[in-house]
């Protein structure tokens, strides 16, 4: 394997030509391009030596050879290049100058090269003879500046092979050590604090202990961590597993490395840690195969090389999970929904193409094969979306299976409900990642007429809890689809013809279906199914409002059971409520080529209600509405819509009046309307106390401008037929005294007697009878101050000056003598309290006796 090196000492005269001491001594050329660009070379270029009083302080050679430890080190370096550097620090001992006495020299000899070049594994290289361990005085001591260093071809050592870790495994407890080690050498890789791992053997043992860990993964693995033969100080160290060495910085049973995991197999010290769950698994499988099974271990490696994943940390316990699956050694049922999601964002981050389809078309198998808890379904099927997101061939491919597989359990028996749901769960999702629509291949896939079969429930496979039969609800999903995308398509049912003709506008097979639904759901012997299903497929089609008529009026049309016509019914009444008059025009067409008049009066009658026959403005729009739709129908104009227009157009008349310049048309044109509906007004098909309620409604508006001129007092005669007119005027009169203007009231009195005095033959008797009615009206209402009547009308210039204003603002002659008849009729009514003058007096009088 061919590396850069450098080599680093103490010496007179370095390569870079600084003073004399530590130095880089000579480099190869790209060596000195990656430590320029601040790749971390210089962890591998230190060693302190153990502190042992038995070691030499300026040992010979053959003392430094033999007693100080060797520090050989390998790991990942930091730095922009990616670089894996292997080095080995050998202690000198004296300095190179002559004479000297000064210890503490060593030589540093490393190599680096990228990572990604790595094709061995590190430890194979361990004690190799390419390695310089020593550098001797008249070296060092030369004046001369060393040349440039070629780059390295490294000698694998002839010391440990694999066999040789299948034999050291093999003794003693070192198998289930072994173990042990690997869980802790994965578990720090999840850490966010890294515990070193001292290992308290020999050189040679230490050496097997870092073959068995780099062994049991591929070389990828095997280059994210570092190991030392010897470090002094190793909770500094960058090094991750780090021999224990007498004399360095603490003992092993130093409380300053209690941080550090210890395993010390011949004493029997390992760490008491507990790992994440499936650790102990993957431990157990790896190291097993290590030791028996070369093809085993050769398989997982194989597989774990195929991905891209090059970490060492807890997803090699997916990786792990994956493999078996793989394999066909272990079920994808018995892992969790956790298992299953981390399986799949393994293999959707680093795993092949290959390898992901192999997941996914093995997922795909277990969801439609049996029935499988609810949140492993959810993360098989998010796990099968995903790793078929990019994958357009796999997709159809599965998505050719949830059709079949669908089609199978509901046309064939072959599974549950639950299956079904489960099954089409996941089709629809691979379906809608293209736009597709499951239920609409599912609709060519399937004879309808064999699942949901004839139309009676014994014929339909399962039932839900809603009373609607599993198979005919998986039906209807399918022609609901077929239905949406021919409309999508521009397909438009034509409108204001029967049912029948509007499913004929669909196509292909799509009108069959539609029928033998409407069929099924209409024909069921017990009516509480069939008005599940016809309210099943309403809430499916509610979102195509043609489709509810189509729906309703193919119910209607069969003259279903009263339950489930009831529910047809309904639907398309709401419908009808809630659309414009063309659209509620389209549903009594349709109803009425039915034959089916009871249902547009019942619509019509509905929209009716909405009016208030006291509130014609507010009632405006649905008075209109009814109009409209009775016109286009040509049916009769209902009642209320009459009353409430009257009621309209005299409110109208009234806010005319309340301007400050009344618009003389328009007040004209308001009278002439008012007179028109008058005579036909159906006031007498009103209950008795809703004709009260309606007089009432429709005087109030009159009442704040009737004695503005003789034509608006005239609309009392003329608002109402003639058999209401004295009752309307009497609730004008009403509203008019309340608010207690006497010289109004009075005024409206006369105006009203001399409209009732019209008739010669009997104006006398009906302005005397109106005269009671009020006049009691006026003796029953405390709030009404009849006492200003009477004075105006006793007091000879008030009264004329009364009469002056009359004739003056209406430009007509008091009526003296229909006013005289009226009032003498209403002041003996006002009683002693509040009658004044003359004829008061006598009345008083008359009490008092």
């Amino acid at each position: 394997m061919q590396a850069e090196q450098v080599i680093y000492t103490s010496c007179r005269q370095g390569i870079d030509g600084n003073a004399s001491g530590f130095q880089n001594y000579s480099y190869s050329p790209h060596m000195h391009d990656w430590i320029a660009a601040g790749n971390g070379i210089g962890v591998m270029q230190s060693y302190t030596p153990p502190r042992r009083d038995d070691y030499p302080a300026l040992p010979t050679k053959d003392e430094a050879q033999s007693l100080y430890p060797r520090r050989w080190c390998f790991g990942p370096l930091t730095g922009p290049d990616g670089l894996y550097g292997m080095a080995v620090c050998s202690y000198i001992g004296r300095d190179y100058p002559e004479g000297s006495v000064r210890g503490g020299n060593f030589i540093s000899h490393t190599t680096a090269l990228p990572a990604a070049q790595v094709d061995a594994y590190p430890c194979g290289f361990l004690s190799s003879p390419s390695f310089l361990t020593w550098m001797d005085a008249e070296t060092a001591r030369k004046d001369e500046r060393p040349a440039l260093l070629e780059p390295l071809g490294i000698t694998p050592a002839d010391g440990v092979t694999i066999d040789d870790v299948r034999e050291f495994l093999d003794e003693d407890d070192h198998g289930e050590a072994a173990k042990l080690l690997l869980e802790a050498l994965i578990a720090d890789g999840d850490d966010d604090f890294s515990r070193k791992i001292l290992i308290n053997a020999s050189e040679h043992d230490f050496a097997l202990w870092i073959a068995a860990m780099q062994y049991a993964l591929p070389i990828r693995q095997a280059l994210t961590y570092g190991f030392s033969s010897y470090e002094y100080d190793p909770l500094r160290s960058p090094f991750h597993l780090i021999r224990a060495v007498d004399g360095m910085n603490g003992s092993i049973d130093s409380p300053a490395l209690s941080y550090c995991d210890l395993f010390d197999v011949d004493a029997g010290r390992f760490p008491d840690r507990e790992y994440q769950e499936g650790l102990d698994g993957f431990a157990d499988f790896v190291i097993t195969m290590l030791r028996y099974s070369q093809d085993g271990l050769d398989s997982f490696h194989t597989f774990l090389d195929a991905t891209s994943y090059a970490a060492l940390d807890a997803q090699l316990v997916t990786a792990y999970d994956l493999y078996r699956i793989m394999m066909g050694s272990h079920p994808v049922t018995e892992l969790d929904a956790g298992q299953v999601a981390a399986c799949g964002e393994f293999v959707l981050r680093y795993g092949a193409p290959s390898q992901r389809a192999a997941f996914a078309e093995c997922l795909m198998d277990a969801l439609t094969s049996d029935e499988r808890p609810e949140a492993w379904c959810a993360a098989a099927t998010g796990t099968v979306v995903s790793l078929t997101q990019d994958n357009e061939p796999l997709r159809a491919a599965l998505c050719n299976a949830a059709v079949q597989a669908c089609a199978d359990i509901i046309a064939n028996g072959v599974g549950s409900q639950r299956l079904y749901r489960q099954t089409h769960s996941v089709g629809e999702r691979l379906f809608s990642i293209a736009g597709g629509d499951l239920d609409m291949e599912l609709f060519h896939a399937i004879d309808g007429e064999d699942l949901i079969g004839a139309a009676s429930a014994t014929g339909v496979s399962g039932t839900q809890s809603q009373g609607v039969p599993w198979t005919f609800d998986v039906y209807a999903s399918m022609v609901t689809s077929v239905m949406f995308n021919q409309l999508d398509k521009g397909l438009r049912l034509p409108l204001g013809v029967p049912g029948c003709q509007m499913v004929a506008a669909f196509q292909g097979d799509v009108p069959a279906a539609i029928l033998r639904l409407i069929d099924t759901a209409t024909a069921q012997p017990d009516f509480a199914t069939g008005v599940a299903m016809v309210e099943m497929l309403i809430g499916r089609w509610n979102v195509r409002l043609e489709l509810i008529v189509m729906l309703s009026l193919l119910v209607i049309e069969r003259r279903a059971a009263m339950g489930v016509e009831q529910a047809a019914i309904g639907a398309l009444e709401r419908v009808f409520a809630t659309s414009a008059t063309e659209g509620r025009v389209y549903c009594c067409k349709a109803l009425m080529v039915d034959r089916r008049g009871d249902i547009v009066n019942r619509f019509a009658d509905g929209l009716a209600s909405r009016i208030d026959i006291c509130d014609g403005t507010a009632s405006a729009r649905a008075a209109n509405d009814v109009c409209e739709l009775c016109g286009r129908l040509g049916l009769p104009i209902p009642n209320v819509v009459v009353l409430a227009q009257q009621q309209a157009a005299i409110a109208q008349l009234s806010a005319l009046m309340q301007q400050r310049k009344p618009d003389a048309m328009a007040v004209q044109q308001a009278l002439r309307t008012v007179s028109a509906q008058g005579a036909r007004l159906p006031i007498s098909d009103l209950d008795t106390d809703n004709q009260r309620k309606y007089l009432a409604a429709i005087a109030q508006p009159l009442a704040t401008c009737v004695t503005d001129s003789v034509d608006i007092a005239a609309v009392q005669l003329n608002a109402v037929p003639a058999m209401f007119i004295q009752p309307y005027m009497r609730h004008v009169f009403a509203y008019v005294i309340v608010h207690n203007d006497a010289a109004n009231t009075l005024t409206l009195l006369a105006l009203d007697a001399a409209m009732l005095n019209a008739k010669p033959e009997t104006g006398q008797a009906q302005v005397e009878r109106f005269a009671d009615i009020v006049g009691d009206d006026m003796t029953n209402n405390a709030n009404v101050h009849t006492n200003n009547l009477v004075k105006l009308v006793d007091d000879p210039k008030r009264k004329a000056k009364f009469v002056a204003h009359y004739e003056k603002s209406l430009g007509k002659r008091f009526p003296e003598r229909a006013f005289a008849a009226a009032w003498g009729r209403i002041a003996p009514k006002l009683g002693p309290r509040q009658a004044g003058g003359v004829f008061g007096f006598f009345t008083r009088k008359r009490a008092d006796k």
